[in-house]
């Protein structure tokens, strides 16, 4: 469980540096 939390926690920052990213350009 912990896993998967960690899993998803990471995927959201990657979401969230991702729309930065796409904002920025």
């Amino acid at each position: 469980m912990f896993g998967t939390l960690m899993f998803f926690e990471l995927n959201f920052q990657c979401m969230i540096i991702m729309d930065y990213f796409l904002r920025y350009y």
